[in-house]
């Protein structure tokens, strides 16, 4: 690993905070890239040479023991058990006994700034491989994208936040922890909107436990909806296009957070992909006459009345009612629209009524 002079310069700075000691940080050619002393950096320093080619710490006596170098200790850093760079912190003897945590505290920085780079080159990889299988329209050709292999049948999921408040790294991490174990699943966010790419794995349950974490850590609600399995690649854009339609009527519930399967929908199905003007003309026809108190009494009595199979009784418990008050409702709904709920075919109009409303 090859470490940037920028990245050297952090070090130093932190470790400058820490020790109230000028430091330094020597590449492997011992060239000074980093120091707390700016007229330093780009000048050789004999010490480092001499810690690299023995690669144990080196206490300089006197400024000039060595060429460029100062009074101080000097100690190889590595990075997965090859030295990479020399440490450097000026001084009298005292810093010596700074070696281990200042060895320890560089190596750790380097390591970290390591994975956030394989973290941000893993991320580009997946947004790269979604945004080709899922959002480009040109011919490609998917056995040699990235060189993976896509045999397996995949299918989409697609996630909201409720909230649009949330760190966006955050929710990157808690992803990444979730799948970490799952090499073939590839996620992204684009524009608020998570979208997994996932073989046919437990996703559910993936979802479910996406959704626990970001309730726990972060008091975010998500809300994911799943597409139809694609058994070819160039089949993945269909399974992108019905697991944004499961996400929305997922959000249309109007639940905490809800996962919604599209293979799994009755008439949500149908919902789903109606069109915006449509469902304005459809519900125009059908409330036509309704105020708003009217619409709210409406969406509870269609609910219960649905869940309840048309049973008068059930209906009227579930809403705290007298049953001659729920038959009331229900004449009143006819009056209004046209429409009598204990008529099966009338039920129907009504009930999609209800649902479109609702979505």
């Amino acid at each position: 690993m090859k470490i940037s002079s920028s990245l050297a310069q952090k070090i130093v700075d932190d470790l400058r905070l820490v020790l109230n000691h000028k430091v330094n940080f020597m590449d492997m050619n011992a060239l000074i890239i980093a120091s707390s002393d700016a007229n330093r950096i780009n000048t050789f320093h004999g010490g480092a040479a001499l810690v690299l080619k023995r690669k144990t710490p080196l206490f300089v006596k006197y400024d000039g023991q060595y060429e460029g170098a100062r009074k101080g200790i000097n100690m190889p850093i590595y990075f997965e058990n090859q030295v990479i760079g020399v440490i450097g912190v000026s001084g009298d003897s005292e810093v010596e006994k700074y070696t281990e945590i200042v060895k320890t505290m560089t190596e750790m920085l380097v390591k970290e700034a390591y994975l956030n780079v394989m973290s941000f080159q893993k991320r580009e990889k997946h947004r790269l491989i979604i945004e080709t299988l899922l959002l480009n329209t040109g011919n490609l050709t998917y056995d040699t994208l990235f060189g993976i292999d896509f045999a397996d049948d995949y299918h989409v999921a697609v996630g909201s936040p409720l909230n649009s408040d949330y760190d966006l790294s955050y929710l990157h991490q808690l992803l990444e922890s979730v799948f970490s174990n799952h090499p073939k699943i590839f996620f992204t966010i684009s524009y608020s909107l998570i979208i997994i790419l996932a073989p046919k794995v437990n996703l559910k349950e993936l979802l479910n436990q996406v959704q626990n974490k970001a309730k726990a850590r972060y008091d975010m609600n998500l809300n994911f909806g799943i597409g139809l399995t694609s058994a070819e690649k160039v089949e993945m854009k269909k399974s992108f296009e019905t697991a944004k339609q499961a996400l929305n009527w997922a959000i249309s519930l109007k639940y905490e957070q809800q996962i919604v399967c599209f293979k799994e929908l009755d008439l949500g199905m149908i919902v789903a992909t109606i069109s915006e003007d449509v469902k304005i003309l459809f519900q125009e026809k059908i409330f036509h006459d309704f105020n708003e108190k009217d619409l709210q009494q409406f969406s509870k009595v269609m609910k219960s009345f649905a869940k309840h199979n048309g049973s008068i009784t059930a209906c009227a418990d579930e809403l705290f009612i007298h049953k001659n008050t729920l038959q009331y409702q229900l004449n009143k709904i006819k009056k209004l629209t046209g429409y009598d709920p204990r008529n099966y075919q009338d039920f129907a109009v009504l009930y999609m009524a209800s649902l479109l409303h609702e979505n």
